[in-house]
């Protein structure tokens, strides 16, 4: 079974966000030079509730989805300067479980509930200053918008071009200007966030064990 979530974008360029039940091959193999290292240690970071990264035995990158009360929302890693202007952003994953994972819809209205738990690409010009030690300002995270995965069972690819019309800021604002700021600010972050509904990265849990693993990112 195989469910296809097409993203129809100007110029008649598509985005696809694909779901499959069928299980990737034992390792996904680098095919660019923009292909990023998976390894846990101390590469990526992750803002949660709960999780640990660890790689798997065949090279993934993965977590386990915490239980109610906790959730995962971000996970990153820094772009070095020497990727230059980044062009796009591709990523496998996967989710393996049982059992169903939500999003946390505390403190959202009632709009904003409706919806599976989804995963989304994501830049982010951090700054180390504010809440947490980083800088929260609206105009320095974007997320890809309108692609997104759903965090079902199965296999997720994510390719999103970093054009300013296929993404949106904190309060689903899209301007070219910031956005190019923020691409071409240093240190750049880029990853995955877990959320559902219009809070895209406001966490996600699962009501049983269930694994997100990352089995390719890449840039170009």
């Amino acid at each position: 079974m195989r469910r296809l979530i097409l993203c129809a974008l100007m110029l008649g360029t598509l985005c696809l966000a694909s779901v499959s039940a069928h299980r990737l091959p034992t390792r996904v193999q680098a095919r660019e030079s923009g292909q990023l290292s998976l390894l846990a240690n101390g590469q990526w970071g992750i803002l949660n509730g709960g999780a640990v990264l660890y790689n798997t035995s065949y090279g993934a990158l993965a977590f386990d989805f915490p239980g109610p009360g906790r959730g995962v929302n971000y996970l990153y890693r820094e772009l070095g300067a020497s990727f230059g202007r980044p062009l796009g952003l591709h990523v496998v994953a996967s989710v393996w479980g049982s059992v169903e994972i939500r999003h946390d819809v505390t403190g959202e209205p009632a709009s904003c509930r409706p919806g599976p738990a989804t995963v989304r690409l994501f830049v982010w010009a951090m700054r180390f200053t504010g809440p947490w030690g980083f800088d929260w300002s609206t105009g320095l995270r974007w997320w890809s918008n309108p692609a997104y995965g759903e965090l079902t069972n199965g296999r997720i690819v994510l390719d999103v071009p970093l054009d300013w019309r296929y993404w949106s800021s904190v309060y689903g604002e899209r301007d070219a200007t910031q956005f190019e700021k923020v691409l071409v600010d240093r240190p750049l972050m880029v990853g995955m966030t877990f959320g559902g509904g219009c809070a895209f990265g406001h966490g996600v849990y699962a009501n049983g064990a269930s694994q997100f693993a990352v089995h390719e990112f890449r840039v170009y």
